[in-house]
């Protein structure tokens, strides 16, 4: 099945019959490897004797996984960012002074004996005038026009209101593999092990081959590549650790129904080693032997690890092979398998920044092929026999290091969600800068049902200072140290802190402030981390690859996906540039956007009020505006002004400062009724020195009329002159330039 317009994943995804268990509750979570989702494509198939395959639908509509994201798009999570909440407080208060403003002019409106029908269009008058219809779209040109330039960089958006959250972003995480470090793996090499030690470390299987034969089989066995239309497909870890082995595998010529496939070693190099340049023989041919995949218990991250059962052709044993992580395969195996210096290995290995996989094995009886549809992994995954290691290695992304590197100069904090080993992720938030090189870093790993600390540091990476006490107890909350957790150990904190007792939940907030790694996370805990960093306040940015990154995408503020599978439309930011470069783009428009989005409301908050004044002298005087005036104003006057100042690009660098998402703060409230007060002064000194000149002649109002008769008149005039350069004035004021935005000339 190619599932890509669903999880992100390029490779294919191999899919089995549901397995005769004894649980009959189909778990759509559990079962994701026997069940078929709307808006994935079928590209290959297997059946024997032209057997038909029956498929069950259980789930339609918005219950199935495209519809999921389908309900995630047409109804978002309530967006609760302060300026739009500040927006309609604000409102509100221009709606109080418009009918403060009415009721001023309503005894002199009285007295002039102004009819109830021209009162009431009055009050709606001042009412639009106050909260100008055009100051939605006011609000979000700026927002347009941020969303146009990002998408010349090749990033799309989804959700407008998230630009402007992103002008606030203070945290962001980001997964390792496929977004801080490249997508493909290289086989450093393999780590075997000979008499319950750590042999030497060989750069190829083929050194190896006739010394560790079972080293070697579960390399070419424990995976679940397929073949399609002749090209080998799968995890590009699965075929860049078979394709090392140089085996081959065959799914075409089977003639066992209960055989998923074939895999055999290439023998054609050796051939020419078996004489002598006499021509007397050396040795004898070994004929290539099968090995055939029986069932396969596929990778999950959850389990994080894997299973096949296989069977040897050339004399019909069996046996099962186990590749996953280090610290679970190494519980599955048998004590005496396991060499005294594997930790110190492992530990180099992890510290250098590479990948680890432990491979285990074990001969098993004989099996009825009706028999291996109900077995559980959980069934035969004991007393194994520890085979060795393989080494794999994940450069970074040529873009990270120096993005990671603006963020934290806009003192943006930066986390890794990873899940791959907890020294790995040290060693690449180490290289790519998320963590000093010299900072110590405390590990919390679980361990008999409580939590233990590991002084990690960069001089000696093998040294063991393990303790059960939580290092801020000793070094408090201001020492200049880290901290870096596995998914297990974050969990057990936040179940302490359901007794709500003050300590456990201190315990909580320091940790959300001090982790810089967190290791062996599933999806579910990178959303309960991103989850969690909201609650203490932060507003949290998350940037990954691929299914497994997509809840924590939907719960962040603000999601910036990587892959452009249907999966990456729940995220508000999807992006072609396949590296985190996009992260700065995003967050500078974001910036640029917010402080927009706050000088055009401001400016026509001030355009409302300044028009309200003028109105509201004008109606003191028996006057109006004219049809023409208003038009003057709203479309030849303000509408330009607020389009070039939301047309100004962002700036190039990101800013230590942020711009500020509050309306109702003081410098926000000082600026906005300083210019009112100002602008008020100015037409009332410029309609009382006119009415000095001796050309001015006062309009005679006759009770009963109209305001619309005494539109042309010398008050009319005189304060329409006078607010339309006030106008300007304030939109010359109120574009902010450097450091959000590029200057607006």
């Amino acid at each position: 099945m190619e599932e890509g317009m669903l999880t992100g994943e390029s490779v294919p995804v191999m899919k089995d019959a549901l397995p005769y268990l004894a649980e009959p509750i189909y778990n759509i979570e559990h079962d994701k490897r026997h069940s078929l989702y709307e808006g994935t494509r079928v590209i290959q198939t297997r059946n024997f004797g032209g057997a038909e395959t029956l498929g069950i639908v259980t789930r339609t509509g918005f219950l199935t996984m495209k519809g999921k994201l389908v309900r995630s798009i047409l109804f978002p999570k309530p967006n609760k960012f302060k300026f739009y909440q500040d927006s309609m407080k604000f409102i509100a208060v221009l709606i109080v002074f418009t009918f403060i403003g009415f009721f001023l002019c309503l005894p002199f409106q009285i007295s002039q004996e102004v009819p109830t029908e021209e009162l009431i269009k009055r009050c709606l008058d001042l009412i639009t005038v106050t909260i100008p219809p055009a100051l939605p779209a006011a609000m979000t040109v700026g927002t347009a026009f941020a969303i146009t330039r990002l998408r010349k960089d090749k990033i799309y958006c989804t959700s407008p209101p998230r630009v402007n959250v992103a002008g606030k972003i203070d945290t962001f995480c980001f997964d390792k593999t496929g977004t801080l470090t490249e997508d493909g793996m290289n086989l450093l090499g393999v780590h075997p092990v000979s008499s319950q030690k750590m042999d030497n470390f060989a750069p190829s299987p083929k050194v190896i081959e006739s010394t560790h034969k079972e080293l070697i089989e579960c390399m070419a066995c424990c995976h679940s590549l397929t073949t399609v239309n002749g090209e080998l497909l799968g995890d590009t870890q699965d075929l860049m650790i078979f394709n090392s082995t140089k085996w081959l595998l065959n799914e075409n010529e089977l003639y066992d129904p209960a055989i998923k496939a074939i895999v055999k070693p290439s023998t054609s190099e050796e051939i020419s080693d078996v004489f002598d340049e006499e021509g007397n023989v050396m040795g004898i041919i070994n004929l290539p032997y099968e090995i055939g995949i029986l069932h396969i218990f596929h990778f999950t991250s959850k389990l994080k690890r894997m299973g096949v059962i296989v069977k040897n052709l050339s004399d019909d044993s069996f046996a099962f092979f186990m590749k996953g992580a280090p610290e679970v395969v190494l519980e599955k195996c048998h004590e005496s398998s396991i060499p005294n210096n594997l930790k110190e290995v492992l530990a180099e290995y992890t510290k250098k920044g590479y990948r680890v996989l432990a491979c285990a094995s074990k001969k098993i009886p004989p099996i009825k092929y009706t028999e291996l549809r109900s077995f559980k992994l959980e069934e035969i995954e004991n007393d194994l026999e520890f085979l060795g290691f393989l080494v794999l290695q994940n450069k970074l992304k040529s873009q990270t290091i120096p993005s990671i590197h603006d963020l934290h100069n806009a003192n943006i904090r930066t986390i890794m969600a990873t899940g791959d080993a907890v020294l790995t992720g040290i060693c690449v938030a180490r290289e790519c800068g998320i963590l000093d090189e010299e900072i110590t870093v405390f590990l919390g790993e679980m361990n008999k049902g409580e939590i233990w600390w590991e002084k990690f540091q960069v001089s000696n990476s093998t040294e063991i200072e393990t303790t059960n006490e939580a290092p801020w107890k000793s070094l408090g909350f201001e020492g200049n140290y880290a901290l870096a957790l596995t998914g297990s150990a974050f969990t057990h904190i936040i179940k302490q802190t359901e007794s709500e007792r003050k300590e456990d939940i201190n315990s909580l907030k320091i940790v959300m402030e001090k982790c810089k790694v967190y290791a062996r996370m599933s999806p579910e805990h990178k959303t309960q981390l991103v989850e969690h960093l909201q609650n203490i306040g932060y507003l949290v940015g998350m940037c990954g690859d691929g299914a497994n990154d997509c809840g924590a995408l939907k719960a962040a503020d603000i999601g910036i996906s990587l892959s452009e599978s249907d999966s990456s439309i729940a995220a508000p930011f999807t992006s072609q540039i396949a590296n985190i470069s996009c992260v700065n783009t995003v967050l500078r428009e974001g910036r640029c956007a917010l402080t927009t989005s706050l000088q055009c409301f401001k400016f026509m908050a001030l355009y409302s009020m300044i028009q309200f004044i003028t109105v509201s002298m004008l109606y003191w005087s028996g006057s109006n505006l004219s049809d023409s005036q208003y038009m003057t104003v709203d479309l030849l006057t303000v509408l330009p002004l607020a389009i070039c100042m939301s047309y100004t690009k962002s700036y190039p660098k990101l800013s230590k400062r942020q711009p500020t998402a509050s309306l109702i703060s003081v410098p926000v409230l000082t600026s906005v009724i300083g210019q009112a007060v100002i602008a008020g002064a100015t037409q009332i000194t410029a309609f009382l020195v006119s009415r000095e000149m001796p050309f001015w002649e006062s309009i005679d109002y006759k009770p009963g009329t109209s305001v619309l008769d005494y539109e042309y008149s010398y008050e009319n005039s005189v304060l329409f002159l006078v607010s339309w350069f006030e106008y300007q004035f304030v939109s010359l004021a109120f574009s902010i330039g450097k450091p959000w935005k590029k200057s607006m000339w």
